[in-house]
Order: C-alpha cells, then sequence, then structure tokens
C-alpha cells in the first residue's frame, strides 16, 4: 500500500512536470518546468546549460541559457561560455554517460571531480549536485545542474524521478531548439529574397538602395549610399560617383551625369576596399580599427561614422560601384548581417552592372536594333526574376527568351551539379538529355568559363582544340560561354553558339554577361523560394510531430504506469483497483480526444478537395474537442475561388485560433464566413483578455504572419482588441480579375 502510494506520487510529479514541458518554449520555462522535485528536495540553484559543437561537431562549449539560486548571488550571467575539456573526470563522466543522471553526494568525497570543477563548486558554495545530460537523436542539447549548500542522500526514488526528467525534457527542448533554428533559416531566407527580388525590379538607383532598406532596417542604419566606380584604361579604379543615398528616412538620389565625380585620393577607405573587390568590409568600430589610416579615420570622424559595411561592386574583372551602410554609433555586426551583406553583394553588382549597361546604352543612343532587342531580353530576364519563383518553369522561360532575342544563336544554359560536380543543360519539355560536361575538363568551354569566372570564346572551331565546343548545336563553328555566379558559387553558365566563325565579340561578352548576372540572380531566387518552402513543410511536420509526443505520448506513459499499479493492486488488495483503473481511463479519454484533434490536421488534401468550409469546420471541431470551447460557428459555402486565397484565409484562421487558445483565455469564439459573389469576408472574435495592438511583442510573430499573408493574398485585414474587451479580426478577400 505504501509502494503504491509512492508511485502515485512520482506519476503525479512526472505527469505535472511534462504537462508543464509542453506548455515551455523558452529556456527559463523549460528549468521552470523541471526544476519543482529539486526545489521540493532543498537545492539551491538550477542551471540549464546549452551545448555548442564544435568544428568536427563534437562538444565544444557549455553556455549558460538559464538559471536560478536561492538567497546567493548568481555567479556568472546568461549567455557566459565555458569550454569542453573531455580530458576532465568531470567532463568524461557526463560525455560518456548521456543517459543516466551523474549524483554527486559530496564533492570533497567524490572521485569524478577534478580539480577545477571542484573549485567552482567552491566558488558557488556548493556541497552536492545532480547532473542531468540532455542528448537526443544522437546530438547533444545541453545540461541539467541542481545543487545543494550541504551533502545530500540520493535514493532510488531519486534517481528514478531525476531519469525520467532527463528523458523526457531532452527530446521536447530538442524538438523546440530544432525548430527555433529552422525558423530563423526561413525567415533569413525570406528576408534575402524578398531583397532579391526588389533589386532585380529596381529601374533607377534610388530602387536600388530602397530595396536594399528592406533589410538595412532590421538594424537601422544612419547612412547609406550607393557609388559608381570609373575606371581607368587598366581597368582600375580612378573615380567614385555617389548616385543615390538614404538618410534621415528618406532617399535622395543623384542622376550618373549630375554626381560629382571624386578622386580616389580623397574617397575614404579607397585603398582598403580597392585591395580587396571579392570582399565584403565590415568595420565594427572606426575609432579603433587598425586596417584604416589616419586620414580614412579622421574622415570618418568627420562624417561622424563609427560602424560601416562596405559592399565592393566588382563583376566579370571589372568595378561597378560601391554600396556604404554606415551607423553614427560602433556597431556589432550579427551573424545574419554577416550572412545576408555578404549574400547581396553579387546580386547587387549584377543589378548595378544591368543599370550601368543601361546607362551607358542609354548615353550612346542605343548603337543598334540588335542591342535594343538585347536590353529588352534584359527586361524581360528581370520580369521572369521577380516573377517566376519555379525553378523549372524560370529555367524554360529563360531559355526561350534568350532563344527569342538572338535567332541567329542556339542559346543554352548549363547547371552546375554540386554533387557530382558537372555541368548538364537545363531540364526543358521534350528535350533529349545531353551528356555532361566535367567542371574539371580542360577542353571544354563552359568548364573554362567556370574556372575562369569570366566570360570566353572560341570564333572558329577548325583550329581551336579538338572538343573545346559544347554539344548544343550541330555543326557550331563558334561559341561563347559566360559563368552564372550567384552568392560567390557558380552556379551555371550561358552559352551562345553560332554555325558562323568569327560571331562572337567582347561586346556580345559583356552583354551575355549582363544577361548571366540576371539569370543567376533569378535562379538564386528561385532555389531561395523552394529553401523556404521546404524549411516551412519541415517546420509543420515538427509542430505535428512534437504535439503527438507532448499529448499522445504522455498520456500513454501515464497509463502505463497505472496499469502497472494496477497490476501490483491486483495481487494485493483488489478491492483498491478502481482508483488506478479510473486514473487510466481517464488519461486513455485525453488521449483519444487529443488524438481526434491531432487527427483533424493531418489532412492536408481537406482545403483543396472539400474546400475552404470543410477546412474551417475541421478546425473548429479540433478547437472544442481539444480545448473544450463554446464555439459560434456560421460558415457559408465559398464561391468559386483560388487555392492560394482559400489557403491564405485557412491558415490566418487557424493562426488566430491558436493564439486564442495560447493567449487570450477566452471561453467563447466565433468564427462566421460571409460569402460575396466574388469573395469571402472571415470574421474571428473571442471574449478573451485582449491585448494592446500597438504594442511590442518581441519573439511573437504571430500577428505579423497573418498581416503578411493577407497582404499577399491581396485581402484587407482589420484588428481590434483592448485590454479587457477580446479580440476581433476581419479579413476580406476577393478574386483577382
Amino acid at each position: 500500500m505504501a509502494n503504491g502510494s509512492l508511485l502515485r506520487d512520482e506519476i503525479d510529479i512526472l505527469y505535472s512536470m511534462s504537462n508543464k514541458l509542453t506548455q515551455a518554449s523558452t529556456p527559463v520555462e523549460w528549468l521552470e518546468a523541471v526544476s519543482d522535485y529539486a526545489r521540493d528536495g532543498g537545492a539551491a540553484s538550477g542551471v540549464l546549460f546549452y551545448v555548442h559543437p564544435g568544428p568536427m561537431n563534437e562538444p565544444a562549449t557549455l553556455e549558460i541559457a538559464a538559471q536560478w539560486a536561492r538567497g546567493a548571488p548568481r555567479n556568472w550571467p546568461e549567455g557566459a561560455r565555458f569550454e569542453i575539456q573531455p580530458h576532465r573526470a568531470f567532463m568524461r563522466q557526463w560525455l560518456t554517460a548521456p543517459d543516466r543522471p551523474m549524483v554527486i553526494a559530496d564533492v570533497y568525497a567524490s572521485d569524478v571531480l577534478d580539480a577545477t570543477t571542484r573549485s567552482f563548486y567552491e566558488q558557488a558554495g556548493m556541497r552536492s549536485s545532480v547532473v542531468l545530460p540532455l542528448y537526443h537523436g544522437g546530438h547533444w542539447i545541453g545540461l541539467l545542474i541542481f545543487s545543494w549548500r550541504e551533502p545530500a542522500d540520493f535514493d532510488e526514488r531519486d534517481l528514478r524521478i531525476f531519469t525520467a526528467i532527463l528523458r523526457q525534457a531532452g527530446p521536447i527542448i530538442a524538438s523546440v531548439r530544432l525548430g527555433d533554428q529552422n525558423r530563423e533559416r526561413v525567415r533569413r531566407a525570406e528576408r534575402l529574397l524578398r531583397v532579391n527580388t526588389a533589386l532585380s525590379q529596381a529601374a533607377n538607383e534610388a530602387q536600388i538602395v530602397g530595396a536594399v532598406t528592406l533589410y538595412a532596417d532590421q538594424h537601422p542604419p544612419d547612412l547609406i549610399m550607393l557609388s559608381y566606380i570609373l575606371a581607368d584604361a587598366t581597368g582600375q579604379p580612378a573615380q567614385v560617383v555617389n548616385v543615390a543615398r538614404w538618410q534621415d528616412g528618406a532617399i535622395h538620389d543623384d542622376h550618373l551625369r549630375m554626381g560629382r565625380a571624386i578622386s580616389m585620393s580623397d574617397f575614404a577607405l579607397a585603398a582598403l576596399w580597392a585591395a580587396q573587390p571579392e570582399e565584403t568590409i565590415l568595420l565594427e568600430d572606426s575609432l579603433s580599427d587598425e586596417r584604416l589610416d589616419p586620414a580614412s579615420r579622421d574622415l570618418l570622424r568627420q562624417y561622424e561614422l563609427r560602424g560601416l559595411a562596405i559592399l565592393p561592386l566588382h563583376s566579370f574583372g571589372r568595378w561597378q560601384g560601391l554600396l556604404s551602410v554606415g551607423w553614427n554609433a560602433p556597431h556589432t555586426f550579427t551573424e545574419e548581417e554577416v550572412y545576408v551583406y555578404t549574400g547581396l553583394r553579387q546580386t547587387l553588382a549584377s543589378v548595378v552592372t544591368s543599370r550601368r549597361a543601361y546607362l551607358a546604352q542609354m548615353d550612346a543612343h542605343l548603337e543598334a536594333a540588335q542591342r535594343a532587342l538585347e536590353l529588352e531580353t534584359v527586361a524581360k530576364v528581370s520580369a521572369a526574376a521577380a516573377s517566376i519563383l519555379d525553378l523549372e518553369r524560370l529555367l524554360n522561360t529563360l531559355t526561350e527568351l534568350a532563344r527569342a532575342a538572338f535567332p541567329s544563336y542556339y542559346i543554352d544554359i548549363y547547371l552546375l551539379d554540386a554533387e557530382t560536380g558537372a555541368f548538364a543543360p537545363a531540364p526543358g519539355p521534350g528535350r533529349e538529355p545531353l551528356h555532361r560536361i566535367a567542371a574539371s575538363d580542360p577542353r571544354a568551354l563552359v568548364a573554362r568559363a567556370a574556372r575562369l569566372r569570366q566570360g570566353v570564346m572560341v570564333n572558329d572551331a577548325s583550329i581551336a582544340p579538338e572538343g573545346v565546343l559544347s554539344p548544343g548545336a550541330p555543326g557550331a563553328r563558334s561559341e561563347m560561354a559566360v559563368p552564372m555566379i550567384t552568392a560567390e558559387q557558380v552556379a551555371g553558365v550561358l552559352v551562345a553558339q553560332s554555325a558562323e566563325p568569327e560571331r562572337f565579340s567582347q561586346g556580345d561578352i559583356r552583354v551575355m554577361s549582363t544577361l548571366a548576372d540576371l539569370m543567376a540572380v533569378a535562379i538564386e531566387n528561385a532555389r531561395l523560394y523552394r529553401a523556404a518552402q521546404e524549411l516551412a513543410v519541415f517546420e509543420e511536420r515538427s509542430r505535428l510531430a512534437r504535439e503527438l509526443h507532448d499529448s499522445v505520448s504522455q498520456a500513454l506513459y501515464g497509463i502505463a504506469l497505472g496499469t502497472r499499479t494496477a497490476q501490483k493492486l491486483l495481487e494485493r488488495d483488489p478491492s483498491r483497483l478502481r482508483e488506478p483503473l479510473d486514473y487510466v481511463l481517464a488519461l486513455a479519454e485525453a488521449g483519444l480526444s487529443e488524438m481526434r484533434a491531432l487527427i483533424f490536421e493531418l489532412r492536408p488534401e481537406l482545403l483543396e478537395n472539400d474546400g475552404l468550409k470543410a477546412a474551417l469546420a475541421a478546425q473548429v471541431a479540433s478547437l472544442q474537442a481539444r480545448h473544450q470551447i463554446e464555439v459560434d460557428a456560421a460558415l457559408c459555402d465559398e464561391p468559386e475561388l483560388p487555392i492560394a486565397l482559400k489557403e491564405a484565409l485557412y491558415r490566418i484562421a487557424r493562426e488566430a485560433l491558436h493564439n486564442t487558445v495560447k493567449h487570450a483565455r477566452a471561453s467563447q469564439v466565433r468564427v462566421h464566413m460571409t460569402c460575396l459573389p466574388d469573395g469571402v469576408v472571415l470574421e474571428l472574435a473571442d471574449n478573451g483578455v485582449g491585448f494592446d495592438p500597438s504594442a511590442s511583442f518581441p519573439g511573437h510573430l504571430g500577428l505579423k504572419s497573418m498581416r503578411e499573408r493577407a497582404q499577399l493574398a491581396g485581402a484587407s485585414f482589420t484588428l481590434h482588441s483592448a485590454p479587457g474587451e477580446g479580440t476581433r479580426i476581419v479579413v476580406e478577400v476577393r478574386a483577382r480579375t
């Protein structure tokens, strides 16, 4: 009987902890969720560490993610890092035994503590400790460490409970951390895609700078300047012309012919960026950066610039311009900024190359009709880059545009397969597969252009090395190959062939280089979009898997424990079976409700096959089954709408209902869908606690996500809420004609 009470007590402790874990989403909340048992046992402190891998993916450092302490100041702040040294006994103990707690009853008597670790405990005033390694799916997640100020006697019950904490906390924290990392990758890809798309649509210098501000606003600068570089006869930069700047929240643009040319000797940091044309230069503090000479430092002080990012725009061996982003105060660049500014440099170089080529053509009054056709093709490729995000359709469109613009040429696009190290023609309907060209092939013009990273040509195959031309056009006599480079990597090669000898010139290479630059941007946009979609799908699957684990598996865990209790009582005292059986039945019913709710979400075909009304009805049923919230639903039979618009409304509704459950503490929800001849009005309201819509909610992206979905669908989005007055959202969408 006593054993049964103890087992039930353990079940209650673990079930309570499990519920708290499933609701937690931050390191502080995770630590709080698993700390009750240690606190009740007199623990004086608790720390959650993250494990960070090194270059070989081995555990390298420990970072304090969250901590608490009773009656004593914390010795180290959140974010503090400590090197993992596997040769130390303490480190080796938990590294080699990640599946069980490490118990230290007395730090002075323990044989697994080295002198350094014992010194840490002494400094913190601790005498005993329990270390719980968090290891899941072959990857280290972190450590949980609870410590006491006095020696402690840990019994088998303590070991069972701490083992259960270890096994439950690891998968949950790993899942959420992985989700956070995936969401950050999605956001990063989406931001870069958004700027790249805006850049590909830019028609002048002001719009180029305006596109950059779409990202720069994440870390607001004080100045953004676009400059063009004028080279001398040898191709070296001689003068710089400022053509557009962003300052004080507005863009100030000057036409190239109206800008004042500044000599290289008078331009700030000229020697630094001129020597590194392929590098993004980041200066966190101009007053202390040793790369700056005194004259440059004085000039930056004069302009009150302390932090600076300089993006040299250098394309195919030719200087095009500079983009400078400056801050009046010292600026520490985040990992994301380094990634984005490095990625933008190549895109900007391509766009500026295109813009300057356009200006040169305008200044020369369009040399000939053929050149006009070539520029028209560049514009069409830019439009395709902005509007087509499906990679295969984009490649088909780009190839058709190029062939239509150059009817006397045979045009082909070769893409590099990074896994095989070979170039293959872009796929297309009805096309026979051609043989691949190895990137190391010394004879192939495609491989040579990629290795040299510049355009190359052969104007008479009869006197060129055997096999130098690509196998695209039978009887070809001349060929031009121009690499397509994005994010400093060769993505492919644009090839033009002709049956005529001596057909191509350096002028043709310049035009094709511009075309190749724009194609590279378009391909990169399509790949970023595909990556963002794949990450979004993975995130959704992870969410459903996490909910399945957090709900049903926890119920099953409780059922198993309750059943073991019933088995023991069956042998000892059958008259007391009702209590554990009632407990098992309650858990089974709860698990069944959770499973039904999840099944509603595991039917992605419902929206497309049965329509928006059926999908929303499933969401309502899920809400009622899972959370027992009263729902007033009035759903009409929607008119004929594109699936994209239906999906946007469905996703907005799901996010709104999710926010209601998570934040609103509502007892009633209204879901009304009113149908118009050519559209739908969707109203979602609750009687919850409400909030101030003008307030900032760091880390909560639900409202932003709903607004962006509505904007992309061309829908109006209205939100009404105030503290204590509930929340009401109205979305109206109409079919586009």
